[in-house]
């Protein structure tokens, strides 16, 4: 059973990991105005600078397929943290070989370096992955109240519930914390794993 959770983590926490982040790193930048030139100096406000209301931000493939899609019904940068918020935040990501995977939350938070993200507040990543040979795999989705992204070096942190679900399978802890470098996962306060048997393979007579 224990060896089952791994795999299962191993698997495809990393797949959820990186989708995200390469949807939401390249979508946040290219919805950022260039800053302006410093004309006097003065302390940073923490009032936003500038917003963006119910907008979207897409990028494409060289072959013009879609690849990435950022919505959100409020965006605002606040120039004292340079970091951006979005609120009702949801992005999509859709790999080469069409496997699609969907992060939401109430807010996403990014830092000014583009390398640390929050999803505060209903956070939910779901990814619907296909196979080499173009086959539908089982669909796996994360959820959480508080979701911390980092890209250097990948890590996946959360001092949260987490649920974890990939078909009947139901992984829940009190919190995670997910290292992609050592590809290690250490879950937070009582752990409840419900894993359900493998059918048996049909043997010929």
């Amino acid at each position: 059973h224990l060896r089952r959770v791994w795999d299962l983590l191993a698997a495809y926490l990393p797949m959820l990991l990186m989708a995200l982040l390469a949807a939401g790193t390249y979508a946040l930048l290219q919805a950022t105005p260039e800053p302006e030139e410093p004309r006097v100096e003065r302390p940073l406000s923490s009032e936003p600078d500038f917003f963006m209301r119910e907008f979207s931000v897409r990028s494409f493939a060289p072959d013009g397929r879609l690849r990435t899609e950022l919505f959100g019904q409020e965006g605002r940068h606040r120039p004292d943290t340079d970091s951006i918020e979005i609120d009702q935040a949801r992005v999509r990501s859709i790999d080469e070989n069409g496997a699609v995977t969907d992060a939401t939350a109430r807010r996403l938070t990014s830092n000014s370096q583009s390398n640390e993200f929050d999803l505060t507040g209903q956070a939910v990543v779901l990814r619907n992955g296909v196979d080499a040979k173009g086959q539908a795999t089982v669909p796996v989705r994360f959820e959480s109240e508080f979701l911390r992204i980092f890209t250097e070096p990948s890590r996946l942190f959360s001092d949260q519930a987490v649920l974890i679900v990939r078909g009947n399978d139901r992984i829940a802890a009190k919190g995670l914390d997910y290292s992609g470098e050592k590809e290690q996962v250490v879950f937070e306060g009582r752990v409840r794993v419900e894993l359900t048997p493998n059918k048996p393979e049909s043997t010929k007579p």
